[in-house]
């Protein structure tokens, strides 16, 4: 609407239809952003090898918007983005049950938004009914998310505290 109206000139460039490309960059930023986060390039390097083959899906779909019909671009990025968040909820699954320490509160944070993320998308695929608790399931899985990151930065700063606090009585 005002996006338009405010850029005129980008319905002649061909971006008037920005929904693929916001989907098709979150996409690519989740993606991008667990594998770093994660290490998963040294840690399981097919993992690492299926993430760029989903990036490189995920550009190609986001680029053939320019040649598809609208609906069609917008359906190919919503079943390629219900397909990275079960990716991702399988890799958070996997370093979960790994028992990477670091990636505990991260994982559990994480799972509450791309469950949320998940459930929305497939009620708006018309997959799963519409009901009070997936019509706001987004919402849900980003308070969860907000709360356990924020615990979990919490106990991150009590170990710096008890780390620094054992070095300083080590020195003495």
């Amino acid at each position: 609407g005002y996006f338009i109206e405010l850029f005129p000139f980008i319905v002649d460039l061909g971006l008037a239809h920005y929904i693929p490309f916001s989907i098709g960059l979150l996409i690519i930023s989740m993606i991008l952003f667990i594998d770093d986060y994660l290490k998963i390039k040294k840690r399981v390097p097919l993992f690492h090898l299926l993430n760029s083959l989903l990036i490189v899906v995920t550009l190609i779909t986001f680029l053939t918007h320019f040649f598809v019909p609208y609906h069609v671009s917008v359906l190919t990025q919503l079943v390629l983005a219900i397909f990275a968040i079960a990716w991702i909820v399988f890799l958070l699954a996997h370093f979960s049950l790994a028992r990477y320490q670091e990636t505990c509160y991260l994982v559990l944070g994480w799972m509450g938004l791309l469950v949320g993320s998940l459930l929305y998308a497939l009620k708006v695929a018309g997959v799963i009914e519409s009901n009070f608790f997936v019509n706001y399931a987004m919402q849900i899985g980003s308070i969860i998310h907000f709360l356990i990151l924020t615990v979990g930065l919490g106990f991150g700063l009590k170990f710096i505290n008890s780390s620094k606090n054992r070095a300083e009585s080590q020195v003495k």
